[in-house]
């Protein structure tokens, strides 16, 4: 029988289903429940569409979250909470620093037995509070927490989630309500079944996802922030340097945002080619746009898919060089693997059954019969800290190639 693990409020398991493990009988299934945020439905009024309620100062100036630590932490407690920052400090331009005397607006981290976790809701304005107790004083929980501080919701409350989980066969009164206000679908992100924010799947709170490929979600597909999240995080407090990349809706791409899209001089017989993305068979999947024809071409265990609304562009405001942070090509085995994982655009993520790994925007110019030579772009995922050989869709085939470049920051 598989390993059971017990994580009181990030997974309840009710008194009927631990005794059918442990005596290995058969039972009725009963209700379960997955990960148990304890912020209220109402502290979330307001939101907006970019997954925040960014009104009268409700960001955290320059990404700047001011905090201090309550006595009630142990030393492991003060542990996770850093590594937690490091998530944070690592991914975006988020900053979390001590607060000062004469810092107004703070968070004071603590520990409370009464919840699982819990935060108030953006910048407040003066004291607030950020939680974790019981089982739940790990990791996951705390980033959880500080994503509501730093403004972010549920995924899995988002307007559109029903295209995405299934929530048959629960009772009304477990299912998280929607978040109606100021959502408006055409503008919300690709899904994010991995993000830190989205309860785990398999119970009625965080549902079960309607697309075959996906059975984790939340804390069980990432450790950390989520690719999304970080994207997300970056796009509302407006990061720059090597942050400053944004994803657009190619069906919604201003003008301001097609002069922020780069070719790097790849091309095709329909003209300039950018980098895309979509969500297809729980991949965030990453692929080229062709502007002339608005479609996003990805492929997917082999399969093409012509993409005409949903999938993302890349754009980089500023330009190619803002500021001494420079986005450019690199060639693969041009330098060490560290060095290229570490400074690559992280853009999309492999689904389960390719192991979930991160995958970054790869280019390369193919041969297409004998004298034809055909610019693509598409992805190369990391396995175990190693770049493979990048995969791209040419006609209706998938093709692999260890000759590429890949896209960097530095």
């Amino acid at each position: 029988m598989g390993k059971i693990s017990l994580r009181f409020c990030r997974l309840q398991i009710s008194l009927a289903k631990l005794l059918a493990a442990q005596f290995f009988v058969l039972m009725v299934p009963v209700p379960t429940y997955g990960y148990v945020c304890n912020v209220p439905n109402e502290w979330f009024r307001g939101l907006n569409n970019t997954r925040a309620h960014t009104a009268n100062g409700a960001l955290w100036p320059n990404g700047v979250v001011k905090y201090t630590l309550h006595s009630s932490l142990s030393n492991r407690d003060r542990v996770t909470i850093w590594k937690a920052f490091t998530e944070f400090h690592e991914k975006t331009c988020i900053r979390f620093q001590p607060r000062q005397n004469g810092d107004p607006d703070f968070t004071e981290i603590l520990t409370d037995d009464d919840v699982c976790g819990l935060a108030e809701v953006c910048k407040i304005g003066g004291y607030q509070f950020t939680k974790f107790g019981q089982g739940c004083r790990n990791v996951e929980t705390m980033i959880h927490e500080l994503g509501h501080t730093l403004c972010l919701y549920h995924e899995q409350q988002r307007k559109d989630r029903d295209e995405y989980l299934s929530f048959q066969g629960c009772p009304q009164q477990e299912i998280l309500p929607i978040e109606e206000d100021g959502q408006d679908t055409s503008t919300l992100g690709l899904y994010d079944y991995a993000s830190q924010m989205h309860y785990q799947c398999g119970f009625c709170d965080g549902g079960w996802p309607r697309s075959p490929s996906v059975t984790k979600c939340g804390d069980d597909a990432t450790t950390g922030l989520s690719l999304l999240d970080a994207d997300n995080l970056n796009r509302i407090y407006n990061c720059q340097g090597c942050f400053r990349h944004r994803w657009k809706k190619m069906e919604q791409l201003t003008s301001q945002d097609r002069k922020n899209v780069h070719s790097f001089g790849y091309k095709n017989s329909f003209g300039y080619l950018y980098p895309c993305r979509a969500l297809v068979n729980g991949e965030i999947a990453v692929g080229k746009y062709s502007r002339s024809r608005r479609v996003c071409s990805v492929s997917n265990q082999g399969k093409l898919y012509e993409l005409k609304h949903g999938a993302e562009v890349l754009t980089i405001p500023g330009g190619r060089t803002q500021r001494g942070a420079t986005y450019k090509l690199v060639r693969s085995g041009s330098v060490s693997p560290n060095y290229l994982v570490a400074n690559a655009v992280n853009a999309g993520r492999l689904n389960e059954a390719e192991g979930g790994a991160q995958t970054f925007i790869a280019y390369a110019t193919l041969r297409k019969g004998f004298w034809h030579k055909e610019d693509v772009i598409g992805k190369v995922a990391t396995f175990e800290g190693e770049l493979g050989n990048a995969k791209f869709s040419v006609g209706e085939r998938e093709l692999a190639s260890e000759n590429y470049f890949v896209l960097t920051c530095t």
